[in-house]
């Protein structure tokens, strides 16, 4: 679990960036490019349907070609809905990187003002088999109630 807070000492400004705050980069073998599958929450897959698409997660899975070929693994990233932006659009690509990515897609800049905070929380699960196997969306419901 990742658990940050933003702690403003002077006013800070932050324009339209394509730099993430969060992200995984994940094995070649369990990505779109490498045999492998990119799904969020919604079901929706690859970068073409995920990329800028708000979702509680995202997630690569597929067989592993190593250490031990033919198991099937998977690594997922959870934005906590009590995050200010979520469900935060996501920065995808087919490659094996993912970030729930705010400051890609905002209109106008954010501002954190002066002794304000802003809490940020996100959660990296292993896992082993599908997703729906191993029940990845019951996982998030649990951690999203803390």
């Amino acid at each position: 679990d990742a658990d940050i807070t933003w702690q403003a000492e002077k006013d800070v400004t932050i324009e339209k960036t394509n730099h993430s705050l969060f992200a995984v980069r994940a094995a070649p073998d369990i990505t779109p490019l490498g045999g492998g599958q990119l799904v969020n929450a919604e079901g929706l897959s690859g970068e073409k349907e995920t990329f800028g698409k708000p979702s509680a997660w995202c997630c690569y899975w597929g067989e592993r070609q190593r250490p031990k070929p033919g198991t099937i693994e998977g690594i997922a990233l959870f934005d906590h809905p009590a995050n200010p932006w979520a469900p935060t659009p996501w920065f995808t690509r087919d490659y094996g990187f993912i970030s729930p990515t705010p400051f890609y897609f905002i209109q106008q800049p954010w501002l954190l003002a002066a002794g304000q905070s802003v809490r940020l929380r996100y959660r990296v699960v292993f896992f082993g088999g599908e997703p729906a196997e191993v029940q990845l969306a019951r996982i998030y419901g649990e951690w999203a109630k803390t």
